[in-house]
């Protein structure tokens, strides 16, 4: 009987309780107390028909690293309601009505609910319009559509074929579902056949085949899909596929996108795929009987697999959604109306395989039809599974013995069945709880019986009638006839070490049978005995059961209790146990008293006897397997003294010897005097006696001194599975101290165990993997380290090692610490200890990046919303404050100062109008910051979602000192518009400084910005291109969109969405967009649309975001029609003829974006002859009436029938130049080059020699050169010779225009600067720089001179220096240049000049943003994208007033922001977490880069590696190409040296611990200098705290910590410090009797003997370098040792030599103490003296054959000078 303990009488042990509305979860017992309060309850309008808990993935199932997101699934009559985890809730329609869902793997199973009639009716009919219907359901996301569930079964008469349909047995029901497995057991109502199917995902090969046909006179198609029938006999039948409205009887009902359930169908999942319901409107009428799909008139009509694409929709996003697109790529889908049914096709998602079917049914079963009403997972105290079904009906319990192998695939094996009417299963005990037919409580292990639980308080008249499980607890209440509920549990399984071990070990070494016959046996005898008696009592079963005499009674204070245990041992009865109270004062368990009547089985006392010597031979390898493992140096004495007892009975004399030199105290226990010769008699009839068990027993220690002194040993025998330490231990040492060429096999050093076919495998793996890390590594410090890597040993594992491993491994890791291999894996990085490297080749979550690196949080302190990361610009521009004067020239939100001096003759009124005039022209300077401020600012911080973004004030008032008075200006004629474009700037620049890609930030806060306020519309208009500029305006929705976009908004409202969702859906074609844009343009309609009343800068915008939408397309429609409005004449209605110019060259920008970088290839469009009408725009001529005469001319304008270039050319030049961009056509070059003759110079406007030079520099890309002598080549020898008045009497002769050639020449220098600065793009190219700087001070030398300004003119002389200067602030972008900063402030004051306008101010303090571009973390592209969006933006035609866009409209001056790229590289210390300066080299596809982090480096496609090399930190080279990480963040980790301050604490170096062992000539002394200092250098927390405590107080061991340190800091090998201490401590010891010095003893000498080999490898290889650890020290250690050793001997009656006599001879009956047999030991041990049984010491032995002895044992020397005295003796 076993007793179970009653824990507490209980009335109610739901988990859940379910009523009608109403979900109630109760509270789960905890430390022995049981609330029946409810935890949480759910309520709900509708009734609830169950609740359950499920989990969904949130990517695809394959990744390895999806993370799930756990819900509560409630289950309603119209809809499935998730609540998860997160908080989110999420609403799934209803297509049908359901009958019961269940959890699954990944999803939710759904049942659809049958008739009565049809669950019932005969298998035969088919007539019933259900049976033709899918009855299973999955749903794998929240935001999924529920799919039909495919099922794939074995075919009858085809072979190893499968039947692939739909399940759609009305009669096939589901009885259980789990998720690990993901298994499904079904059973058919009829027969009352049970079966079991797989859940997997569907794959492309799961899909059913679909076949097309004409269903009536209509021509609509329908769909004909394989659906499974009556399972499993009938095959697959083709009948048609519909999903009807619930309208009607026996019909799936529809999905309604305007369902009040729908709404969470809005919602974006984490996903990039979608899915797209296809529906189709029915035109006519169809047969009842004969239900249709239709199909799209482009539908395939011909048999074949649904494909599976993904759709671009961003309406429902999952992993597992699909969509059924036609051969032209677009969707199928059409609207949703009331008035017509919609039917649905949806693919499965999951996909269902059969892999058992029950072949036995009994007749009562199929009388009945009763299915199984319980079936759960069990397994076996061995391990082995079960799934076991419960069939009330027949009183059964059905095993069925399964195996999962790594896919989740099940295998069933064996089956058992057994008397039962309940069960449960137990978990945690490998048991399950069985209710027999008698009302009897049995326990069973898989199908073997442990005993019966019998409760003291259950009345002998009460029947237990059924049991309940708790939770998977291990706790069961049972339920009596008399309604009592009694909470029980059983005794605990065995938790000592030792004992959970070795138990381990024979269930993986012994028969299955025997094996689990053995733990059962053992649980039954321990589980009333007290705690502390656990390992006596396992001591007690061992020797029974295997047949030993038994083990010596323990020693108790009562003689009663002596002769009780006496007694209790010799008839190991357990009764006799239980019924001994006072050996038991504190039982495992409290409460009512348990008791276990053990069953007859096994028969005999020693049920292992025959296997004795496998197990003894098992528990040595266990034994040899713990002393590698320090957590078990307290377990060892107790295991060696059990092998003591077990081997001593079996007469193993060597074996007891071992033991007792590792416990020198077993050397005083008793030994059995039997001559017998037991290793070789006969293992009995075991079924392991092919295990041959070693005559000399295995010791890892002396196998390890052996190895690491070079000499031959043999294969160390190991069983996998069991010692796993043991194994990688030995494979360790093999590799360290293999040297060859070819790869070592793994069976040259370890001999595996036979004991199962499992073990095998394991062995090959192994075995396969120990070949694999030795290819392509030459050193054998890296095949350790890639060892460790493999048998996954971590950091915290390699501190359970000895000290001699530990020492090898440390010594790898120091080897390999200072330059690792770039191809390892990422923890084989771990074990070295270079964190730095890990961390840098893992991704970096937004939550994991360094607090300060984190993107700083908006808020209302900052009022010039210029909160940036400035801790990395404080390093970055250490040296002095320009950051501060940066954010100072770019402020807007303090009055400007006006300091005019009142001249006497001035009235008060006329001084007051002077500065308020000064005002206004300051104010030009105040309205046209907010550009370059949004340069510096660009995605630097982050708002807080609750808040509305923070808007800096555009101040346009003064104060006047010296009494600061406010000035404005209100007195004067200011413009009254003049704010409105400034303001639009001044909020995109505050909406780009927000962070793209923040989860927290969705449509709602965008429209939560809207409803909380602004002041004008030009905010709101600002605040849309900013968000779409960012990616933030895709998450609104259409009709939000829509009503932005109406014309009742402000047109700017207009300008920011339709640029804002162009610019976020670049290159995406994405049909909803162009739907919008067309809609604003007329162009873009079709032909015949009706003329819309659009204001030009909404055409405008329309316009240029077409070219953003299709860039790269080709799309013939666009270009034609783009085309023809380059040179667009005015409208009879004017529609075109004002800002035309702006028209014009948006036109010809969109044109060159469509073409982007397509030259000459353009299929198609030959007859467009695209190069001749852009030249022909460029050149002028008679306009062409097949393109132009589609409107009439204007009435008020009167341009003739030739073209205006002046209007066509800028547009005609950009848009040749962006299509042959990069494509070096010398052919389309040729018509933009400079002319070279005075009258085509001035046939063209200056300013368009600017754009030639530009365009045909775009076109020969790769003949750009930085050069002053590139750029003289453009300019022509006439205006070389004549420009600013050159050889003025020449040119009289020729009547030169000294105008128009210094105007030719300022133009072409900005030409070419321009063309620098777009081909030097953020590559801070030196010699560009040098380029552009020259020209820069060129042209403001030029307009200092007021001769050359009266020749050439302010205003072309301003246009062309702000190009220049632009151009340079474009190649140093991010760089934060000081020269180019001094230019910008010079020419930034000039506000009384009137040709410095608006325009001038607003590219100069562009230049100014450009240098801190994004805080000095971003630099600007060279793609072809970047060059479109940079000529967009930096067009070098300035506004002339905040109201001007004549030329260009100033909302395309933002699309620089997708130019723009993260080039940031930040270093940072992974100790402290903060950046840090460390000189890098990057290495590009164009040479090498030397900079000191963090700054700014060229683009990451164009780098290939990064390597830091400096002597402060350690040294590595990083792939880039392989490491995504950094590339995506820019944070390179990096590990400072010991003994090194940072470059920010040290600048010059020399106040390191290292630089002053120099500076000090006591080395020792160098490091206690200065105790700060040394503090600062020692990362690592703990050895901090150490070296503080060690140097407090003076003493000898102070000392040696002190020593210690000081040579670990200068040798950088911190991680030998333990080491040392352990080693220091056993010499300490050495005096005292310790229970594992024998084992620190080995230790010692395994350091010794590695650092004699490394010294020997060391002057081989004639390569010096630092030891792990000090030979001078070790030394020391080993002849104090010796010393203390040579003293006791010598105390000792008749001294060493005669204890060693004794210990030859075999008589040690005079050692009688324990400090005598610790002296022997250690004297064995130190002096490598081999076993008494193994040499031969007699009188007859000389001494050659004493050394020959020893020498093929592998001996020292020292062995045979302490054994020659003994010959004499």
């Amino acid at each position: 009987m076993i007793t179970a303990k009653l824990v507490r009488e209980c009335s109610n042990r739901s988990k859940q309780h379910i009523s009608e509305h109403t979900v109630q979860y109760g509270g789960l017992p905890g430390d022995g107390v049981w609330s029946g309060q409810p935890q949480k309850t759910y309520t709900s309008d509708n009734k609830i028909k169950k609740s359950s808990q499920c989990y969904f993935y949130q990517s695809t199932k394959e990744d390895s690293k999806a993370a799930k997101l756990h819900c509560q699934c409630i289950l309603r009559e119209d809809v499935i309601q998730l609540l998860a985890v997160t908080g989110e809730v999420f609403t799934v329609p209803l297509l049908f009505p359901v009958e019961t869902v269940w959890p699954m793997d990944g999803g939710l199973l759904i049942e659809r609910s049958l008739s009565a009639a049809n669950a019932t009716s005969n298998a035969g009919d088919q007539s019933s319009l259900d049976e033709g219907l899918p009855v299973m359901f999955s749903l794998l996301h929240p935001l999924d559509d529920v799919s039909p569930i495919v099922c794939r079964y074995p075919s009858t008469g085809l072979g190893d074929q499968t039947v692939l349909g739909y399940q759609c047995d009305p009669n096939m029901i589901v009885v259980y579902c789990s998720c690990d497995p993901s298994l499904l057991i079904c059973c058919d109502v009829i027969s009352g056949r049970h079966s079991a199917w797989i859940m997997k995902p569907a794959s492309d090969q799961d899909i059913p085949p679909v076949k097309s046909s004409v269903s009536d006179a209509s021509g609509s198609a329908a769909l004909n899909v394989s659906l499974v029938g009556k399972f499993p006999s009938s095959p697959s039948l083709p009948y048609p596929l519909q999903l009807t409205p619930m309208g009607t009887q026996r019909a799936l009902p529809s999905f309604r996108r305007d369902s009040p359930h729908c709404h969470m169908a809005q919602r974006e999942s984490p996903f990039g795929t979608a899915v797209t319901l296809i529906s189709a409107h029915q035109q006519t009428k169809a047969s009842p009987h004969k239900p249709v799909v239709p199909l799209p008139n482009n539908a395939p009509q011909s048999v074949g697999i649904i494909p599976r694409t993904k759709s671009l929709s961003p309406m429902m996003l999952s992993p597992y959604a699909h969509t059924l697109q036609s051969s032209s790529g677009s969707s199928w889908s059409t609207g949703y109306s009331e008035e017509h049914s919609l039917h649905y096709l949806l693919l499965p998602n999951s996909c269902m395989s059969l892999v058992w079917e029950e072949t036995n049914i009994p007749h009562t079963r199929i009388a009945t039809r009763e299915h199984t009403t319980e079936v759960f997972f069990t397994d076996d105290i061995c391990g082995q599974k079960y799934l076991a079904m419960l069939f009330p009906v027949d009183k059964q319990l059905r095993l069925l013995e399964c195996s999962v192998r790594g896919d989740h695939a099940v295998q069933f094996g064996m089956t058992y069945d057994m008397s039962a009417s309940h069960a449960i299963p137990l978990k945690d005990y490998h048991m399950m709880v069985v209710l027999s037919v008698g009302g009897h409580v049995l326990l069973y292990s898989g199908h073997t019986m442990v005993g019966e639980v019998c409760v003291d308080k259950c009345s002998a008249f009460d029947v237990v009638t059924s049991i309940i499980s708790d939770c998977d607890r291990p706790h069961f209440t049972i339920v009596t006839t008399s309604d009592d509920m009694l909470h029980c549990t059983l005794p605990s399984l065995p938790s000592h070490p030792l004992v959970c071990r070795i138990l381990s070990a024979l269930a993986q070494v012994l028969p299955i049978a025997e094996a689990r016959d053995a733990l059962l046996h053992h649980y039954c005898y321990s589980h009333v005995l007290p705690c502390n008696q656990e390992w006596l009592a396992f001591q007690l079963w061992l020797t029974k059961v295997i047949g030993i005499d038994l083990y010596p009674v323990p020693i108790s204070d009562s003689a009663d209790n002596n002769k009780l245990w006496r007694k209790a041992v010799q008839s190991c009865d357990p009764v006799l146990l239980r019924n001994i109270p006072a050996l038991s004062p504190s039982y495992r368990h409290c409460g009512s008293s348990i008791s276990l009547q053990s069953l007859p089985r096994p028969t005999g006392p020693a049920v292992l006897q025959s296997y004795r010597k496998v197990i003894a031979y098992v528990l040595h390898l266990l034994y040899e397997d713990m002393k590698l493992n320090v957590l078990y140096n307290s377990n060892l004495v107790d295991m060696a003294t059990l092998l003591h007892h077990i081997t001593s009975q079996l007469h193993w004399d060597q074996y007891v010897d071992h033991y007792c030199r590792d416990f020198p105290q077993l050397f005083t226990k008793p030994v059995s005097t039997s001559d017998s010769s037991p290793m070789e008699e006969d293992n009995g009839s075991c079924d392991l006696s092919h295990i041959t068990i070693a005559a000399i027993p295995p010791n890892v220690m002396l196998w390890l001194l052996r190895k690491l002194e070079g000499k031959e040993v043999g294969r160390f025998p190991v069983i996998e599975c069991v010692t796993d330490r043991l194994c990688s231990v030995v494979k360790l040492c093999g590799l360290y101290c293999w040297h060859a060429n070819h790869p070592l096999m793994l069976v040259e050093l370890v001999s595996p165990l036979e004991v199962g076919q499992e073990c095998s495998e394991a062995f090959r793996t192994a075995c396969e993997g120990y070949e694999k890390i030795q290819q392509g590594h030459s050193s054998h410090y890296d095949r350790v380290i890639l060892c460790l890597a493999r048998e996954e040993f971590a950091p915290k594992d390699l501190v359970t090692l000895p000290v001699g491993i530990s020492l090898l491994i440390q010594n790898c890791i120091t080897r390999c610490q200072h330059f690792p291999p770039t191809n390892w894996p990422v923890m084989a990085y771990d074990i070295i200890g270079r964190k730095d490297i890990v961390k840098s080749l893992q991704a970096l979550p937004q939550q994991v990046i360094p607090g300060n690196l984190q993107v700083p949080f908006m808020d209302d302190s900052d009022e010039d919303s210029m909160k940036m990361d400035y801790e990395v610009l404080s390093q970055r521009f250490s040296e002095d404050l320009r950051i501060n004067e940066v954010r100072k020239l770019l402020r807007s939100t303090v009055p400007v100062r006006i300091a005019i001096t009142q001249l006497p003759e001035i009235s008060d009124h006329e001084f007051i109008e002077q500065q308020e005039t000064r005002l206004l022209a300051v104010c030009q300077r105040t309205m046209a910051l907010p550009v370059g401020r949004g340069m510096l600012t660009l995605s630097t911080c982050q708002p807080v979602p609750t808040t509305v973004l923070h808007i800096p004030k555009l101040n346009l008032s003064g104060r006047a000192p010296p009494r600061n008075t406010a000035i404005g200006i209100d007195h004067i004629g200011a413009p009254t518009n003049m704010e409105v474009w400034p303001a639009f700037h001044n909020v995109v620049s505050a909406g780009l400084s927000v962070m793209p890609g923040l989860p927290h930030l969705d449509s709602a806060w965008v429209g939560y910005n809207k409803a909380s306020g602004w002041e004008t519309t030009s905010n709101w208009a600002g605040f849309l291109l900013a968000m779409g500029l960012q990616g933030y305006l895709s998450q609104m929705t259409a009709d939000r969109i829509y009503s932005i976009t109406d014309k009742n908004h402000h047109e700017l409202a207009t300008v920011g969405m339709l640029l804002g969702l162009a610019a976020e859906k670049c290159g995406s074609m994405n049909p909803q967009v162009a739907q919008l844009l067309a809609l604003h343009c007329q162009p873009l309609l079709p032909a015949g649309s009706a003329e819309l009343d659009v204001t030009h800068s909404v055409q405008i915008a329309a316009l240029a975001g077409a070219g953003l939408l299709h860039m790269g397309s080709a799309q013939r429609h666009l270009v034609e029609v783009l085309l023809n409005k380059i040179g667009c004449p005015p409208g009879p209605e004017l529609e075109y003829a004002v800002d035309r110019e702006s028209y014009s060259l948006v036109a010809g920008l969109s044109l060159g974006m469509i073409t982007l970088g397509c030259g000459s290839n353009l299929p198609g469009m030959d007859d467009l002859e695209l190069v001749a009408h852009l030249y022909h725009y460029i050149n002028g001529g008679i306009r062409k009436t097949s393109s132009d005469a589609s409107k009439t001319g204007a009435h008020l304008i009167l341009e003739g029938d030739h073209v205006n270039t002046h209007v066509t050319t800028a547009g005609a030049v950009l848009a040749l130049a962006l299509m042959f961009l990069k494509t070096n056509s010398t052919n389309a070059a040729n018509g933009l080059l400079t002319p070279d003759t005075l009258y085509q110079l001035e046939a063209i406007r200056p300013d368009f020699l600017l754009l030639r030079v530009l365009g045909h520099s775009l076109i020969m890309w790769d003949s750009v050169r930085p050069t002053t002598n590139w750029v003289q080549q453009h300019i022509p020898k006439l205006v070389q010779q004549y420009a600013f008045g050159k050889k003025t009497g020449t040119a009289m002769e020729v009547q030169v225009d000294f105008e128009t050639v210094s105007q030719a020449e300022l133009n072409i220098i900005a030409g070419c600067c321009m063309s620098l600065g777009f081909r030097f793009a953020g590559t801070n190219d030196s010699e560009a720089f040098k380029t552009l700087l020259h020209y820069n001070k060129y042209l403001i030398s030029r307009i200092d001179s007021p001769a050359a300004v009266e020749q050439a003119g302010r205003s072309c002389m301003e246009g062309c220096l702000v190009a220049s200067l632009l151009a340079l602030a474009m190649v140093m972008s991010g760089s934060g240049n000081l020269e180019v900063m001094r230019l910008v402030k010079k020419l930034r004051i000039r506000v009384t000049t009137p040709e410095v306008t608006y325009g001038s101010h607003m590219a100069i303090h562009m230049s100014l943003g450009l240098l801190f571009l994004g805080g000095g973390r971003c630099s600007l592209s060279t793609s072809n994208k970047a060059i479109a969006a940079m000529l967009c933006a930096f067009y070098p035609k300035f506004p002339s007033n905040s109201m001007d866009n004549r030329y260009h409209l100033q909302a395309l001056r933002h699309l620089y922001v997708l130019a723009v790229e993260r080039r940031v590289l930040v270093t940072v210390d992974v100790d402290s977490g903060k950046a840090c300066s460390v000189p890098v080299c990057v290495t590009t596809n164009h040479g090498t880069l030397s900079a000191l982090s963090p700054c700014i480096v060229p683009s990451w496609e164009n780098i290939s590696k990064i390597k830091i090399d400096c002597p402060r930190y350690w040294q590595f080279t990083l792939d880039v190409e392989n490491c995504s990480a950094v590339t995506t963040s820019g944070i390179v980790f990096v590990k400072r040296r010991v003994g090194h301050l940072s470059y920010e604490d040290d600048k010059d170096g020399h106040c390191g611990n290292l630089s002053l062992a120099v500076l000090v000539p006591n080395h020792h002394r160098a490091i206690h200098v200065d105790a700060a200092t040394n503090q600062s250098s020692i990362s690592d927390p703990i050895l901090r705290n150490f070296w503080n405590t060690s140097v407090e107080k003076k003493s000898s061991w102070n000392t040696f910590c002190s020593n210690v340190l000081t040579e670990c800091i200068a040798d950088e090998k911190l991680n030998v410090v333990p080491l040392y201490l352990q080693l220091e401590q056993l010499c300490h010891q050495s005096s005292l009797v310790s229970p594992t010095k024998i084992l620190d003893l080995w230790q010692f000498k395994l350091c010794q003997t590695l650092c004699s080999t490394e010294s020997e490898v060391s002057e081989k290889s004639q390569e010096y370098f630092t030891m792990v650890m000090s030979s001078e020290y070790l030394h020391s250690i080993e002849m104090s040792l010796l010393k203390e050793t040579e003293t006791k001997g010598k105390c000792n009656e008749g001294g060493l030599d005669q204890l060693l006599g004794y210990y030859m001879k075999g008589d040690l009956s005079k050692v009688l103490s324990l400090e005598t047999a610790d002296l022997l030991a250690t004297a064995l041990i130190l002096y490598d003296i081999p076993s008494k049984h193994i040499i031969k010491l007699d009188p007859s032995t000389t001494l050659p054959d004493l050394y020959l002895q020893l020498k093929s044992l592998g001996a020292s020397a020292t062995a045979v000078t302490r054994l020659l005295p003994l010959l004499q003796l």
